[in-house]
């Protein structure tokens, strides 16, 4: 009994309506002419997009595929193969499954690749699709953090020096070839690359933790030692034109930051903590934020506005606190001697088209 025969690419770009036969007949001339690849073709004719090119690809081979854009990398994951061989093969580990390596491939059928990378990284091996372009751009992202931070240490351990006088001295006069520039540019990079909405940099009392905040859930990614981190902090401070000698009182700043051909808009504040200065970066991106105008910066918003709930301390309050009443009682007395609290204030600035009920949310606890 025959097999049946497998659908040809540009066929399932047809039956699946995401190109038109006139678009594959041209493209098919094309590829005639030139050699090239179907899936490029399309893709430079404005017919088809890459990731459309991966779903069906991975659909035909029968793999799974992933889009590399909106997908959490583990920094230990990618820790499995050196960077040259990830290079070489066009391939990049993304997560750890047990004693399987989740690796995203431009070729997952290369069984030689997959039998080195089962060798170096002594796991099994589980290919999935991805598009080469973003496969190098995590390649060039992992690695680089990963060279950055160890750079830094050795520039550390060389000099002899604690990081206070490397964040007060060397920052000011940094090189884009700096470790700490290479650093923070791949920190805030890695977070425009994967979509997130918020960066936060937390120092503890030996490591620091970055997280990623992408379609509202924290994802940790990486740590660096926390000799750096007066250091990361000051970088940060100066591309934000904030004081990198104010290190007691939150500061806010904000910065233009340009990766991969757009312009994003962060909004960096720092906040003091028992383990050293915390810090949050907000990224607006325009393409997802609307087009706005020129006066708000391209946001949808202009400047900033407080929500606040002020209890003015009257005499009845001091009575109740002597005599050790409930919170709730204070409470009702504040709201009967007119006190809006947090929530009013929240509602009554979105009913006046202020702000808005997302906006709210991002910014505080207040359930609307």
């Amino acid at each position: 009994m025959k097999e049946p025969r497998r659908k040809r690419f540009g066929e399932m770009l047809v039956e699946y309506g995401l190109v038109e036969p006139e678009k594959l007949e041209e493209a098919l001339e094309i590829q005639g002419k030139t050699g090239e690849k179907l899936g490029k073709i399309l893709k430079d004719m404005g017919a088809v997009s890459k990731q459309e090119l991966i779903e069906i690809l991975g659909i035909q081979l029968g793999i799974p595929h992933i889009n590399l854009q909106r997908h959490i990398i583990d920094p230990e994951a990618v820790k499995s193969i050196p960077e040259s061989l990830a290079r070489r093969l066009k391939s990049v580990p993304v997560k750890k499954e047990g004693d399987q390596l989740v690796v995203a491939m431009s070729n997952p059928l290369d069984i030689f690749a997959i039998d080195d990378i089962r060798l170096i990284s002594r796991l099994n091996v589980k290919p999935v699709l991805a598009d080469e372009e973003d496969i190098m751009a995590v390649i060039n992202q992992y690695y680089t953090m990963k060279e950055s931070i160890e750079q830094f240490i050795d520039e550390l351990s060389a000099h002899g020096i604690d990081s206070a006088e490397v964040a007060a001295e060397t920052e000011l006069e940094a090189s884009e070839s700096a470790p700490v520039v290479k650093l923070v540019n791949s920190i805030i990079q890695e977070g425009i690359r994967s979509g997130a909405s918020d960066i936060h940099i937390e120092p503890g009392e030996d490591i620091v933790k970055i997280r990623y905040r992408i379609d509202g859930v924290l994802h940790e990614t990486m740590k660096y030692p926390k000799n750096l981190h007066s250091a990361v902090v000051a970088r940060i401070k100066i591309i934000s034109n904030m004081d990198i000698t104010v290190k007691r009182l939150p500061q806010d700043g904000r910065k233009k930051f340009e990766f991969d051909g757009k312009e994003v808009d962060l909004r960096i504040s720092t906040l003091p903590t028992v383990h050293g200065e915390k810090v949050a970066v907000r990224i607006l991106d325009r393409d997802k934020w609307g087009k706005g105008c020129t006066f708000c910066n391209h946001t949808g918003y202009k400047g900033r506005v407080a929500i606040y709930e002020v209890l003015r301390l009257l005499k009845e309050h001091r009575n109740l606190i002597i005599h050790k009443a409930s919170s709730d009682k204070i409470k009702e007395l504040s709201i009967k001697n007119g006190m809006k609290t947090l929530k009013e204030s929240s509602v009554d600035l979105v009913l006046k088209g202020v702000t808005t009920v997302e906006e709210i949310l991002k910014a505080t606890t207040v359930e609307i």
